[in-house]
């Protein structure tokens, strides 16, 4: 006890410098640690932050980006331009649609004889004709019904070299066999007879939106027998038969009449919901007319070299260009636009038996050949062409509301104003 109470004094300064110490040794261990963890964590931020220089983007990639994003942009804008150029088409009369300002039936008399020069200039601009018929054969070789019994026994043996020496002749003269009839509205304006104004308006209407398929196919041809001067040397030899229905995409060149024509017409129908397409296909696109564009669908056969049947259909649904007059006006700018508004949806391929019936007094050459049959699909926009839709096509197609009331007709006199008009 005495010693305790003699070192009292210097316990307490003993015990305080013991826990200085142990203090000491503490934040000396945890310091190391905490330099550690410090520097582990400096040394993998200094590796992030290494990386991310490495990956920085350079200053002015942003101005890169605009410029794709503005190229994108530009691309958008000019598929949009495209398809509004696409129903910005030519007119065989621009004083009919929507709707004839004219008190005159002779303005649909005059649009007649419009339509019946256009299809004939597609088939010359193809360098087409038909070939020889038989009376033609006959003309040519001075037969005639007088002539005897034993006359056309001498010249049988010598009949047959003639006649395929005049039909080789036709082949040599034209580069693809094509008749106007066989583009159906020619001889429904051929023959054309005043019915009423609201039927020569849909009338009008229906064979001015074929015309356009005529010419984009007819163009195709011209295409693909650039610099052919004869059927021999053409990769098409041939057009068979095209229109809108089964009955007149086949159909030879007077195999329909005008009488059936009027009555169940080869006017294009627009497909307006998913059902079995018009050729009893179902469509793989899928497409029907909407609020943005209105949908077709064709068929037509040609006679071609099977070597060129992909190069047939990769033309067919190229890009084209064409004219037009700004807001469907006479008076307005003439403009060149281009247009690509076909899709192949279907294709039969058929070997040609050149002895068949169909083929007679046509001359092919040596290649080898095929019948190509393509189902395809028409797009148009209406942003543009519903300027000049007539007020029935919109009802049918339920853009506007049906009513009961029909145009009203007037009594159309007669305007010698239109006779100098063609």
């Amino acid at each position: 006890m005495n010693f305790i109470k003699k070192y009292l004094a210097l316990l307490i300064p003993a015990a305080i410098a013991i826990f200085a110490i142990l203090l000491f040794v503490m934040v000396s261990m945890s310091g190391r640690s905490l330099a550690g963890d410090i520097g582990s964590g400096s040394i993998s931020q200094s590796r992030s932050i290494k990386q991310m220089l490495g990956n920085t983007p350079p200053r002015t990639q942003f101005e890169q980006m605009r410029i794709h994003q503005d190229k994108y942009a530009a691309e958008a804008d000019a598929i949009e331009l495209l398809s509004r150029q696409g129903s910005q088409r030519d007119l065989i009369s621009y004083k009919i649609f929507p709707w004839p300002q004219s008190t005159s039936h002779q303005l649909f008399d005059v649009f007649a004889k419009r339509y019946v020069a256009a299809i004939e200039e597609i088939v010359k601009g193809m360098n087409g004709r038909d070939a020889p018929g038989d009376v033609d054969i006959t003309k040519e070789l001075g037969m005639s019904e007088g002539v005897s019994t034993t006359d056309r026994l001498r010249a049988a043996s010598t009949r047959i070299a003639m006649e395929d020496a005049i039909c080789a002749k036709r082949a040599h003269e034209i580069s693809v066999y094509a008749n106007p009839r066989l583009f159906k509205w020619y001889s429904f304006w051929e023959n054309y007879k005043y019915w009423g104004t609201q039927e020569a308006v849909e009338s009008c209407w229906y064979s001015q939106l074929a015309c356009w398929v005529y010419r984009d196919v007819a163009d195709t041809v011209v295409v693909m027998n650039k610099g052919s001067m004869s059927v021999f040397d053409s990769p098409v030899k041939r057009l068979v038969g095209i229109g809108f229905s089964p009955s007149t995409s086949e159909a030879s060149a007077d195999g329909i009449t005008r009488q059936s024509l009027a009555s169940s017409g080869d006017k294009p129908l627009y497909i307006t919901d998913g059902a079995e397409g018009v050729f009893g296909d179902y469509p793989w696109t899928g497409r029907v007319c909407n609020s943005e564009m209105d949908v077709v669908h064709f068929k037509f056969s040609v006679i071609v070299e099977s070597t060129e049947v992909m190069s047939l259909a990769k033309e067919l649904c190229s890009s084209r260009e064409h004219s037009f007059r700004s807001d469907f006006s006479e008076s307005g700018q003439q403009q060149t636009g281009r247009h690509n508004q076909i899709t192949i949806l279907g294709s039969e391929i058929e070997p040609v038996e050149r002895r068949a019936a169909m083929h007679k007094n046509y001359r092919y050459g040596d290649k080898a050949i095929v019948k190509l049959s393509l189902l395809c699909e028409y797009i148009i926009d209406r942003t543009a062409y519903d300027l000049i839709k007539p007020k029935s096509v919109k009802m049918a197609l339920g853009q506007v509301e049906v009513q009961e009331e029909s145009y009203a007709e007037e009594d159309y006199e007669s305007d010698s104003s239109y006779d100098d008009e063609f």
